[in-house]
């Protein structure tokens, strides 16, 4: 039998104590005969097979597993906050019934189910998407490619598994011809040209590729993304964040009811000079710019005169930096109507504008 030591991990857990909590593990293989039931799968672990072949893997039986936790340097794709998976996604991997084609379409599937829905591919963008547990992001720096390196790299939890249950049979049962099977397939998939196969599958599959219109889409027009939850502007009540939102935005600024901002309303007060009826007039307009609706009906242009010294700035660039990715900055000039230009070519400066609810 395999014996390993309890797991413990609060509800409340973030992913980083749950894989921690897996990582922090021993498991000891005795002279007993297995119970593949009990085996346990420990992300970050040493796997000491004795003398084993060029592969590490020796074909009779795991002597033990010392686990240790690799550091979040290295652990960690770049550029992206939080884990690349998480431990109940390597287990559904492991101990999944899916059935691994071979080759780099396997190695598509295994990038599908230990990543769940955190990748996705717009192939009308022709750009990859990733999770950060509060919304997407365009993957310009490639973790993408990281994420199926560990993939394919997960795959020696496969061997252990596939190790244990080698226990007691043959050389030409069929354990013992899978494991070594499994085996080649993972000294193959390791080289960059089958990583990189292995994405461009990846690319096709359902679950994984997604139009680029799902993201920011009108769906989405009435939540209003911050660091602590997604707010529902038809209620104005605030939940977690949803992968299933492809909310791409967020404010810089939290979701706090729980006390006034003093310091902001004592501005507002300074700025227009203790007109209580403009206040609330100018509060309700930056209100609105929270919402992403593409009406007509709801769009303001806000002119606050040539005068300088009066708060313009310190106003505009307050409610700029709360409202993050939301808001974007344009020049006067994009506005004006231009002589001798063409009222149909097309404008970059209007094209960085796309899903923006506020422009500065």
């Amino acid at each position: 039998m395999l014996v390993k030591s309890e797991l413990s991990v609060a509800p409340n857990a973030t992913h980083q104590d749950e894989m921690d909590a897996f990582a922090k593990r021993e498991i000891v293989r005795t002279s007993d005969e297995p119970d593949v039931g009990e085996f346990a799968v420990v992300m970050g672990c040493e796997l000491d097979f004795g003398v084993g072949d060029d592969d590490g893997v020796e074909d009779d039986t795991i002597n033990s597993i010392n686990a240790q936790t690799i550091p979040d340097a290295e652990f960690n794709p770049p550029e992206l906050s939080g884990l690349p998976y998480t431990a109940t996604a390597l287990q559904k991997m492991i101990f999944g019934t899916e059935e691994y084609d071979p080759g780099e379409f396997g190695n598509a599937q295994r990038f599908g189910v230990l990543y769940d829905g955190d990748y996705r591919y717009a192939a009308d963008r022709k750009v990859w998407y990733a999770y950060n547990g509060k919304h997407w992001e365009k993957d310009y720096k490639d973790s993408v490619g990281h994420a199926m390196r560990y993939a394919i790299l997960a795959m020696k939890e496969e061997i252990a598994l596939a190790t244990v249950r080698t226990t007691g049979t043959d050389d030409n049962s069929p354990q013992r011809a899978h494991l070594k099977g499994l085996r080649t397939h993972y000294r193959t998939s390791c080289a960059a040209a089958k990583i990189d196969a292995a994405l461009r599958v990846a690319k096709t599959m359902p679950g994984i590729r997604i139009s680029g219109q799902a993201f920011d889409s009108t769906d989405s027009a009435y939540l209003f993304n911050t660091p602590s939850g997604t707010i529902d502007l038809k209620t104005g009540s605030l939940r977690a964040h949803k992968k299933d939102d492809f909310i791409t935005l967020s404010a810089t600024v939290d979701a706090d009811r729980s006390t006034k901002p003093a310091l902001w309303l004592k501005t507002l007060d300074g700025i227009f000079c203790g007109d209580q009826a403009l206040i609330n007039y100018v509060q309700k307009v930056f209100g609105a710019a929270m919402l992403g609706t593409r009406k007509a009906s709801q769009e303001f242009y806000l002119f606050m005169g040539i005068e300088g010294s009066n708060g313009k700035s310190t106003l505009m660039n307050t409610i700029g930096r709360a409202f993050g990715g939301y808001a974007k900055h344009s020049a006067a000039q994009t506005w004006m109507k231009k002589f001798h230009e063409d009222s149909g070519t097309a404008s970059p400066d209007l094209a960085e504008l796309v899903n923006a609810r506020l422009v500065l």
